[in-house]
């Protein structure tokens, strides 16, 4: 029984830590981005700040839903919605097709792998171009998150496309990753409506 126990603690650690890194460790990282855009001299000042202070809220505001084991507060108007605001957050050239705008259980996981999908493309593709597509069929979910960037991503141990993998394959999915040197990303997950 014990043993149970730990394993049930050791479970809802790792989602924890999962869901900090994928929710308020984005956001603190995008507000961090608009601290860059108020030292930047040829940038309008009030706007930085303005974006800098919604961001800072809404990592308040997601701190206080993990606390109470709710959704994220920017769910709350759907999956669309949400994977819209980040895009407008990263300032990203960036166009979601979202066919379905509620999943379910698999509502967050999905938003947490596309966030963390546009945001690593957002670090390390530089200017590139990004698509996100969500769809509903066949009894699965699919996500594909694609840039035209530099490439070269990798599933690294610890790294966070090693967490994306895990959170999927516990939902009973697969997640590849296509990244060749100079050709892009390309994100690509399958999941059970029905998790496994």
């Amino acid at each position: 029984m014990r043993t149970a126990e730990r394993l049930a603690f050791e479970r809802a650690r790792e989602q924890f830590r999962r869901d900090l890194h994928d929710g308020v460790q984005q956001t603190i990282a995008a507000a961090r981005m608009d601290l860059d855009g108020i030292l930047d001299p040829d940038a309008p000042v009030d706007v930085a700040v303005a974006d800098l202070d919604g961001k800072l809220t809404l990592a308040l505001e997601q701190i206080r839903s993990l606390k109470r084991g709710a959704l994220p507060p920017e769910l709350s108007a759907g999956l669309g919605t949400a994977v819209e605001r980040t895009i407008a957050e990263l300032r990203m050239n960036a166009t979601a097709r979202i066919g379905v705008d509620q999943l379910g259980v698999l509502t967050l996981p999905v938003y947490y792998l596309v966030r963390e999908a546009l945001t690593n493309a957002h670090k390390y593709a530089g200017e590139a171009a990004a698509q996100v597509m969500v769809a509903a069929q066949g009894g699965f979910v699919e996500v594909t998150v694609r840039d035209n960037g530099t490439g070269g991503a990798a599933v690294r141990p610890g790294g966070g496309l090693a967490g994306l993998r895990d959170r999927v394959v516990e939902l009973g999915g697969r997640l590849d990753v296509h990244s060749p040197p100079g050709m892009g990303t390309t994100l690509h997950a399958v999941i059970p409506v029905v998790a496994a």
